[in-house]
């Protein structure tokens, strides 16, 4: 591992995400490391940005043939399909959304240990962003800052960036799971005692003017508030907008999205309305969560291929809309 590597490593907030899980597939797998290997021959040339754009136009390619996506991604192009039937989404162009999806997820595959330990020259041609200014000016107010993230295939190069910006990556909800084996995860004994010990140390970093971070449409926690979204009543937790009513912090959204042509996008939204001062904690708790819920449902209809599977699949588990 190399000393960028190791850097990069450090500052992320856990492990690989699942979303980009050995498929299974060997026919699949076999078709990624030929791409990795390809990347990796040409950015020992000097041209590995070159060849990740040209990838990318070949995965958007094969993915759109009927064929790929019925004998490669059998599975998954019935996925979208069925979400995209079940929530109404306003889509002009549905197998569209199918080809962009599935060269999203693949695009993830392939080069998502890649993104996070680029350069930052490299970092900054491929990724941009938009919304800084919220989380600068959040950040000076002093007061904390919670950051409502929504759950994509990259979405841990928003730690990578906070690290290029020399902004402290602060804490992330549901961290101490990620040292965690599975029996440790499940003890009940120890998931009390760590969560405790994380609250606390979240609520006190606010507190301080720090930085939390939440995956807000995750579905790890107790409370809960259900919230009509995309033809179902889904579920939100609660946890973000806690620690933020708790602490009094300011509360941003945001999302890492990958565009058709590979580019990047960080996506930083303006600060959450406040909650009404009078009323009391749990009806600000709600305030926050369905402003969230709000701006999650519009992110899904705007970039409908950045949904991850695993999330089309659990949103159509939720009780339908009469």
């Amino acid at each position: 591992m190399t000393h960028n590597e190791q850097s990069v490593k450090g500052r992320l907030p856990g492990p690989r995400s699942f979303y980009r899980d050995d498929s299974g597939d060997p026919l699949r797998e076999n078709f990624y490391s030929l791409l990795r290997r390809s990347y990796q021959s040409a950015k020992r040339a000097g041209k590995g940005l070159e060849a990740y754009f040209a990838i990318v136009r070949t995965l958007n390619q094969f993915c759109a043939q009927p064929w790929v996506q019925s004998t490669v991604y059998p599975g998954e192009s019935a996925v979208v399909q069925r979400f995209l039937a079940a929530t109404g989404l306003p889509i002009n162009d549905a197998q569209a959304t199918i080809t962009r999806s599935l060269a999203a997820h693949a695009c993830a595959r392939v080069f998502g240990e890649t993104l996070m330990t680029l350069p930052r020259n490299e970092f900054a041609a491929l990724c941009a962003v938009s919304g800084k200014e919220h989380l600068v000016t959040a950040l000076a107010s002093g007061r904390g800052v919670v950051i409502a993230h929504t759950h994509t295939m990259l979405t841990e190069l928003f730690w990578s960036w906070l690290a290029f910006e020399g902004i402290a990556p602060g804490i992330t909800l549901w961290q101490w799971t990620f040292s965690k084996d599975r029996s440790e995860f499940a003890d009940p004994k120890i998931r009390a005692i760590e969560s405790a010990r994380e609250l606390h140390a979240a609520i006190g970093l606010l507190r301080a003017g720090g930085l939390v971070h939440a995956l807000a449409d995750g579905q790890k926690g107790l409370q809960q508030v259900e919230v009509p979204v995309w033809n179902r009543l889904r579920i939100y937790r609660t946890g973000f907008a806690t620690l933020a009513v708790s602490a009094k912090a300011a509360v941003l959204s945001a999302a890492v999205l990958v565009r058709a042509d590979g580019r990047i996008l960080i996506k930083i939204d303006a600060p959450f309305d406040e909650p009404p001062p009078d009323r009391d904690r749990t009806q600000q708790t709600e305030w926050l969560v369905r402003q969230y819920a709000e701006r999650h449902g519009k992110l899904w209809a705007e970039r409908p291929g950045n949904i991850p599977w695993f999330h089309m699949k659990l949103h159509v588990t939720f009780p339908e809309l009469v």
